[in-house]
C-alpha cells in the first residue's frame, strides 16, 4: 500500500513513536487522533490478543479523514506482536465502556461518498 504504518497494542504508550511493532501506541483515542491526520495509504495496525477499550463520546468520538481515497484507502487491520502465537490469538477486542460507537467514521459536513477505508 505504501505509506506509514503505525502500531497499537494495550502493552504499548502513547508516548511511543508506534512506527513498529517494538515500539506500539496504546489507545483507541491515540488511533483515532493518527487516524484523523494521516494520509491515504497509512495504516493503523492493532495486536493480536490486545483488549482496546473506548470511553468517548461526542465530538470526542469521531474518526474522521477525507484524504482516504479508494484508490488509495487507509486500512485498519491486526498483526502478531513479536514473539506472538500467531493465528492462534484471539483478533483484537475493541469495548465500549459508555455504551458509544467503537468506530464512528464521519464526513466532513459536507455530503460525500464515504470511501477509503478498509
Amino acid at each position: 500500500m505504501g505509506g506509514k504504518t503505525y502500531y497499537f497494542c494495550d502493552d504499548g504508550s502513547d508516548s511511543n513513536d508506534g512506527l513498529s511493532p517494538e515500539t506500539p501506541l496504546q489507545t483507541v483515542g491515540k488511533a483515532r487522533t493518527v487516524f484523523n491526520k494521516m494520509d491515504a495509504g497509512d495504516q493503523l495496525r492493532f495486536c493480536r490478543g490486545g483488549v482496546f477499550y473506548v470511553d468517548e463520546l461526542g465530538k470526542k468520538s469521531k474518526w474522521k479523514n477525507g484524504r482516504c481515497r479508494k484508490e488509495k484507502p487507509c486500512l485498519l487491520s491486526d498483526y502478531v506482536k513479536k514473539g506472538g502465537e500467531g493465528g492462534n490469538l484471539q483478533r483484537p477486542v475493541f469495548q465500549s465502556l459508555n455504551g458509544s460507537s467503537v468506530f464512528r467514521f464521519v464526513n466532513g459536513g459536507r455530503p460525500r461518498h464515504q470511501e477509503g477505508i478498509r
